[in-house]
């Protein structure tokens, strides 16, 4: 994937196909499948358990954006109390 073919605020085009879009994920999609080797099912399992990694990084920073926020409210409370 290259650099946007062009910018709109809070959009990005990229190969003529809107951000958020299902076509912009289609190609997406279609970029990381288009790695799948029939010679190479190893490259397939690194594929799926990159994925499982991704979503549990991902979650692992929402949980503590979550206790942070839990902190930083209940700080607040104390001061107003």
């Amino acid at each position: 994937m290259g650099a946007p073919e062009q910018t709109v605020p809070n959009h990005v085009f990229y190969s003529g196909h809107e951000y958020g879009t299902v076509k912009f994920y289609a190609e997406q999609f279609a970029d990381i499948i288009a790695d799948i080797q029939h010679d190479s099912p190893e490259v397939s399992d690194n594929l799926i358990a990159g994925f499982k990694l991704a979503i549990d990084d991902w979650r692992q920073y929402h949980v503590k954006q979550i206790l942070e926020l839990d902190r930083v409210e209940s700080k607040l409370l104390d001061n107003i109390n």
